[in-house]
């Protein structure tokens, strides 16, 4: 039977219409062959037999005590949209496992932001305006070491930068107590205080993290050392901005400029004079992920783990081979003392060392190898037992204790900038497995969990055919099925 699944929102914004556009048919489709969901927005009162919910921007901020009441079942939030700040904390004291799209939502965020930046350094928003006010002066900027000041290098901040750095010839200067000065290096860029920003730059991004302490932090002090015709663009968060202050600076000078499209309150109150400024643009919250855009969501994680795999080092990819199939534990407490006479190739079992984090475990535990694994592993076998080679992850024969040094390397050469870790594999399987089907008590037993709280209530005993389901349950996404002999991952 397939698990209970609802769609929940409490948005005026995403009504059904909206939400069905971010949910569309193909994401029903691939949601209703995994789930007993219906296409329908699910009142709270009526989720209690949820184990999976699925959202998006709008959804419940509730508290320990109404998850306990309203979603006593619930296992897991996917939500289609950036940040879960402001609903998952509740959850996770809850135990409930949160999933985001957050880096896929980052690409569009950048995008808008880049397109706004090159923009406004062409006079294009001045020259709109000129209608209005044809005796207003006009300056391009253009794009040739013209100053951008990037606020905040998270997500969004860092694919802005690395957008410009690879596409432009503008100086980028950073604000971002946080981030590393060898970042800033190696994408041209400079650290820079906010005043110098806000002076020097033509233009001014806002993607700072939306935290208490970053309310109110843009007030009049640094807009009004804008340049007579310098941009201020928000794509981040409306708080972040004294409104007054931006107004005031604006008027002061209207030869600025203020891209908006994030406000607070949103959209900003009818008698606000951000309606009515010629010097400001407002758009509608538009420059996250469109629906159009919601399979980039979907898929970015599969995508990446592919391209990971493609370019890592031999014993990287059986690590992410493995480690995706089997959820087991990277490093040397599980994966790293796995050796060939733990492999049973008749019989298609790894019978895998125990981290004995979970007290009721054994000292290892068998997990069937699925079936489109098995000709991987075995030629993997032929070619190390050839060379009298011990451990199934080795480098160059030997044991492999860490590969933090290896595993940075192969994300550089697969192009992931977001950071990834070995044990994220654990939780792949996890999320996979349990999406495709499999029993959350039987995937926790092939995990041996350490925190039974956190998938399951109890375990069980279970037997072979289940654990074997369990592993066949976990799709091919790496497309393992499909390697031919010559091109055998982890060789």
């Amino acid at each position: 039977m397939k698990p209970k699944a609802v769609f929940l929102v409490d948005s005026p914004w995403a009504g059904p219409t909206s939400f069905f556009e971010i949910y569309n048919d193909v994401a029903m489709g691939r949601l209703r062959a995994l789930f007993d969901i219906e296409p329908v927005i699910t009142p709270i009162e009526a989720a209690a037999e949820a184990e999976y919910v699925f959202s998006t921007w709008g959804m419940h901020s509730l508290g320990e005590e109404q998850i306990r009441a309203s979603l006593p079942r619930v296992k897991a939030v996917f939500y289609a949209a950036g940040t879960v700040q402001y609903f998952a904390r509740p959850f996770l004291k809850r135990g409930v496992k949160i999933f985001s799209a957050w880096a896929a939502n980052a690409v569009s965020v950048a995008e808008f932001t880049v397109a706004q930046i090159l923009l406004a350094n062409r006079g294009y928003f001045h020259d709109i305006r000129r209608a209005q006010r044809p005796s207003e002066k006009i300056e391009r900027p253009g794009s040739y070491h013209s100053k951008v000041g990037i606020l905040g290098a998270g997500m969004i901040g860092r694919r802005v930068i690395e957008t410009l750095e690879a596409t432009t010839d503008l100086d980028i200067l950073v604000y971002d107590p946080f981030v590393r000065p060898e970042y800033l290096a190696a994408h041209r860029a400079q650290g820079a205080d906010l005043g110098r920003i806000f002076r020097e730059c033509s233009v001014i991004t806002n993607h700072v993290a939306n935290l208490p302490a970053t309310v109110g932090m843009l007030d009049y002090t640094l807009f009004s050392q804008m340049g007579p015709h310098a941009t201020f663009i928000n794509t981040g968060r409306g708080a972040q901005v004294v409104e007054a202050d931006l107004i005031r600076a604006l008027k002061e000078a209207p030869g600025r400029t203020a891209l908006l499209d994030v406000t607070d309150p949103e959209p900003p109150l009818p008698e606000s004079e951000l309606r009515t400024l010629p010097n400001v643009f407002l758009s509608p919250h538009i420059a996250g992920t469109l629906p159009s855009e919601y399979l980039r969501m979907a898929l970015c994680v599969i995508e990446e783990a592919e391209a990971l795999l493609a370019r890592a080092y031999p014993h990287v990819q059986r690590v992410i081979i493995i480690g995706w199939n089997t959820g087991a534990r990277i490093g040397p407490s599980e994966l790293f003392r796995l050796t060939w006479a733990d492999v049973d190739l008749e019989y298609g079992i790894f019978r895998m060392p125990s981290a004995k984090k979970n007290k009721a475990s054994a000292d290892a535990r068998d997990i069937p190898i699925s079936n489109f694994l098995l000709p991987i592993v075995r030629s993997w076998w032929e070619h190390d037992a050839l060379r009298g080679i011990e451990y199934v992850i080795n480098w160059r024969g030997g044991p492999v204790k860490s590969i933090g040094k290896s595993w940075r390397r192969s994300l550089g050469l697969a192009n992931i900038r977001r950071p990834i870790r070995p044990y994220d594999l654990r939780h792949a399987y996890a999320t996979y497995a349990l999406l495709a089907g499999a029993k959350l008590k039987i995937v926790a037993d092939i995990m041996d969990h350490s925190d039974p709280s956190m998938i399951l209530k109890t375990y069980q005993y279970t037997d072979e055919r289940e654990r074997r389901e369990a592993i066949e349950a976990m799709p091919d996404h790496l497309q393992l099925s499909r390697k031919k002999r010559g091109g055998i991952p982890g060789l």
